[in-house]
């Protein structure tokens, strides 16, 4: 029984690490383009190009034919839409969210294998401290979120910064 609830806990936790959403997770291009750019919104964002290099961009607004964004050096930088191969970016409420949730799912399992041998008073600690130490955990590191805009299949690709 204890193997069966680590092993859920820890699939968990590599399934929830990271997001990526393409066109076909939306009804419409407007509607992804919209989440895009509300996700993105005063974000430090990677943009990756088709041309195979990365941008590290600031306040991207996508549109259908051509986009902007700032980066250290210009304040707004059209490109076209078409070139962009995916943005990435980390939301750290979100990981806060999900290393708060890992961390109680965590706590509780301690309580749970732990019952019969252990008081009260462990089971509130394993379960505050796993929710602390899981909700800072997941701030500090975010949830990766990648956006598909273009697709091809050439994995093998060496982005340069």
């Amino acid at each position: 029984m204890k193997s069966k609830i680590c092993f859920i806990i820890f699939t968990t936790l590599f399934a929830a690490c990271s997001q990526i959403k393409t066109l076909d997770d939306y009804t419409s291009k407007t509607e992804y383009y919209a989440s895009i750019n509300k996700q993105t919104r005063k974000k430090l964002v990677d943009l990756y190009l088709m041309d195979n290099k990365k941008v590290r961009a600031y306040n991207l607004v996508l549109q259908f034919d051509s986009s902007y964004f700032s980066t250290e050096d210009t304040l707004k930088q059209p490109i076209a839409t078409k070139n962009l191969h995916k943005i990435e970016f980390v939301n750290h409420f979100q990981g806060l969210v999900k290393g708060f949730l890992f961390g109680a799912a965590i706590g509780g399992a301690l309580v749970l294998i732990n019952r019969e041998y252990i008081g009260a008073t462990f089971d509130l600690l394993a379960l505050g401290g796993a929710l602390i130490s899981g909700g800072a955990v997941g701030v500090i590191l975010g949830e990766k979120k990648t956006y598909l805009i273009n697709n091809y299949d050439n994995e093998e690709i060496n982005y340069e910064r």
